[in-house]
């Protein structure tokens, strides 16, 4: 029987305002949230970002379902003009494709953890369209699962910035 991929893409917790901020009360208890909801999955690798929030928010990942974290520069946050003007950023966006195409031959059951801007990236990828229409959001511990169709060579969306694991009180509401 042949293998599959899916590729579960996270947002990190809650942080606080400062630029490079750390997780928040909030975004470490809905870290833990999340992670409960991870560890019946049977993920095998955990790739994040290096930065702060994110690092935080895998690591509480890791702690629950005892795997090593990979981390990955091309998860990196970017400014949100580089989705906006994608022909104006092409190095920021070959960097990230590059890891989509090393992760799209892969099998098993992979999590990714980094930001909003560069998982709309990886989503456009996955939707084989260009990042500047990915006008969609994700939630802190959003969680959206890509199941790879290897005979079709394309991706099905089963579940699109899920935050069921998350009661209301912890959940960030927009308008």
């Amino acid at each position: 029987m042949e293998k599959t991929l899916n590729i579960y893409i996270i947002r990190h917790g809650e942080k606080d305002k400062e630029e490079n901020g750390s997780l928040t009360k909030k975004g470490r208890a809905q870290a833990t949230l999340l992670a409960n909801r991870l560890n019946k999955l049977k993920i095998t690798k955990i790739y994040s970002s290096d930065l702060i929030r994110c690092k935080e928010t895998a690591e509480i990942i890791s702690k629950k379902i005892k795997l090593p974290i990979k981390y990955e520069k091309a998860l990196r946050e970017i400014s949100s003009e580089v989705k906006e003007k994608p022909s104006k950023h092409k190095n920021k966006i070959n960097k990230i494709g590059k890891f989509w195409n090393k992760l799209d031959k892969q099998k098993g059951n992979i999590l990714l953890v980094s930001s909003g801007i560069v998982n709309r990236i990886l989503m456009s990828f996955a939707l084989k369209i260009n990042p500047s229409k990915a006008n969609f959001m994700q939630d802190n511990t959003g969680f959206t699962r890509l199941e790879k169709n290897k005979k079709k060579n394309r991706y099905r969306f089963w579940h699109v910035n899920d935050i069921s694991h998350l009661p209301n009180k912890l959940r960030t509401f927009r308008t």
